[in-house]
């Protein structure tokens, strides 16, 4: 079994979702002492250098986080070759994956949501948040943060064996 070292997550403005979720997972992996994965994020259609959304960016301060800096990316074939995994936040991120950079790519993409479940337990899409109120930016913090906790135990059990 080869160890997971990078971890990409992806979602579609590199503004809101998987900022946060980089975020949260160098969080989580630190605390869980996973820090010799490598954690980014990107974007199937963002502006390069473009800042985290307000919303996303105080959802994730609040709970003691700072994605301030974060600048959004496209992501490159470098980018997804580099990657061990990519953590998708909707299926249509998958389609994507696979219209740009093929079947190699896509052996290792998931949706965040269903990364590391049994096969048959299918898991929901992170839905976008922009036009949402802030209250919702919360809320979806909280979801990509169950998931996370979920991925690094998984990860954590799965590399200890």
């Amino acid at each position: 079994m080869n160890k997971i070292r990078k971890i990409t997550f992806l979602c579609t403005g590199n503004a809101c979702r998987s900022p946060m979720a980089e975020g949260i997972a160098k969080k989580v992996f630190t605390e869980k002492g996973l820090t010799d994965i490598e954690i980014s994020s990107s974007a199937t259609h963002a502006t390069d250098g473009f800042p985290p959304s307000i919303e996303a960016q105080i959802a994730c301060y609040v709970n003691d986080i700072d994605i301030s800096k974060h600048s959004a990316k496209v992501m490159t074939s470098e980018i997804a070759q580099n990657s061990d995994i990519i953590l998708v936040m909707a299926r249509h991120h998958i389609d994507w994956l696979a219209e740009n950079f093929g079947s190699q790519i896509i052996s290792k993409a998931y949706l965040l949501t269903e990364y590391g479940r049994e096969e048959n337990i299918k898991g929901e899409d992170i839905k976008d948040p922009i036009t949402m109120p802030p209250e919702f930016y919360h809320h979806l913090f909280n979801i990509i943060k169950e998931e996370i906790v979920r991925v690094a135990n998984y990860i954590s059990n799965k590399e200890s064996r």
